[in-house]
């Protein structure tokens, strides 16, 4: 998703939770002669996000879209998982997408008019 913005001009703020992860992308990114601003942040941690998110929004002014790509997925059954595994899993699959349109952007502010992109499942499946 990235890339396809990045061929269009537009700079991009890309998150990750390992600086090595983010690294590589931003490099791909500014192969291609476009600004990418690496940034780390588990999904799970929201003042993490929120801080990466804030970053962003200071270093390349309002986003016009959110992108969020970050998911947990584990094959179990019924009662495998611990209490913290399903408190982990919750916080990056369903707290996670609500953020960015609760992160403090002027133009987020009130009725949204088109809905955001806000899971995209099938990360490191790469285009």
């Amino acid at each position: 998703m990235a890339r396809r913005f990045a061929r269009e001009g537009l700079p991009v703020a890309l998150i990750a939770r390992t600086k090595e992860t983010v690294a590589a992308a931003a490099e791909a990114i500014d192969s291609m002669g476009v600004r990418a601003l690496p940034l780390v942040a588990d999904a799970a941690d929201e003042t993490a996000l929120h801080a990466a998110l804030d970053t962003a929004a200071g270093e390349l002014g309002e986003p016009d879209i959110a992108v969020y790509n970050a998911a947990v997925i584990r094959p179990d059954t019924v009662g495998e998982l611990t209490h913290r595994d399903h408190l982990d899993t919750y916080a990056v699959n369903v707290l996670g997408p609500s953020l960015p349109p609760r992160t403090p952007c002027p133009r987020w502010q009130g009725p949204v008019e088109a809905p955001f992109p806000d899971v995209v499942h099938g990360a490191g499946q790469g285009r």
